[in-house]
């Protein structure tokens, strides 16, 4: 999935129900962080996020226009990890990643 940009059906992902207190998680192709635990949130079937984790002036997660929409993906790497959807109202942010 990460290299040939698909998506998982929803509720299948490993990690869906694990939603731990503390630390990050991270890309599985190159172990770059990419969200801290406490930015996750469960709404639509999909792990989902609302804050993007960052060292000084990087943003781990990258973004590119496609179609109309926002696509992520590990900013390392490449690897491919979903879209951004906004106005959703699910947090403060008002992101969903």
């Amino acid at each position: 999935m990460l290299r040939k940009n698909g998506t998982e059906a929803p509720g299948t992902g490993e990690y869906f129900s694990f939603l731990p207190a503390d630390g990050f998680f991270k890309c599985r192709a190159c172990s770059t962080p990419l969200y801290s635990a406490t930015s996750k949130f469960r709404d639509c079937g999909w792990d989902a996020f609302d804050t993007c984790f960052w060292t000084g002036d990087f943003c781990h997660v990258g973004l590119r226009r496609e179609m109309g929409a926002y696509e992520i993906h590990c900013a390392t790497c490449k690897s491919h990890m979903g879209h951004v959807f906004h106005g959703e109202h699910h947090t403060k942010n008002n992101e969903r990643h």
